[in-house]
């Protein structure tokens, strides 16, 4: 089954709003189950845990802080890169240029989802 929109730049819009979906789910990793969800209100395991649930909150406004950041970069790289494929004076290389700068952009954002999934595993205790 193939795709056929009617531009290259709606194909590539297209694509793009899917990649950041799709890179989007990593956040989903960090959720809790429903069981330990049920059990982080347990006071048993609240009191062993310490100051473990404050800290996984500073983490998470943290990270939900640089992602934030890093999704205004890869939108203001998205919107340069459309701007670059609509001129005609632009040439392959800067379009070229740009998207590799996107890519660039969107690997250190799936770096810092990773990153905050180990911190959350090492603060449950998981090896």
């Amino acid at each position: 089954m193939t795709f056929c929109f009617r531009s290259p730049e709606r194909t590539l819009r297209v694509f793009l709003v899917a990649l950041v979906v799709t890179n989007l789910s990593l956040l989903s990793w960090s959720s809790p189950s429903p069981a330990q969800a049920s059990r982080r209100n347990d006071p048993e395991v609240r009191d062993s845990r310490g100051g473990n649930q404050e800290e996984a909150e500073r983490l998470r406004r943290e990270f939900e802080r640089q992602v934030s950041a890093q999704n205004r970069r890869i939108q203001q790289a998205q919107d340069e890169l459309q701007s670059m494929i609509n001129n005609p004076n632009a040439s392959e290389a800067q379009i070229r240029a740009k998207q590799r700068e996107l890519s660039t952009l969107r690997a250190q954002r799936d770096e810092l989802a990773t990153g905050h999934i180990l911190q959350m595993r090492r603060l449950r205790g998981q090896p």
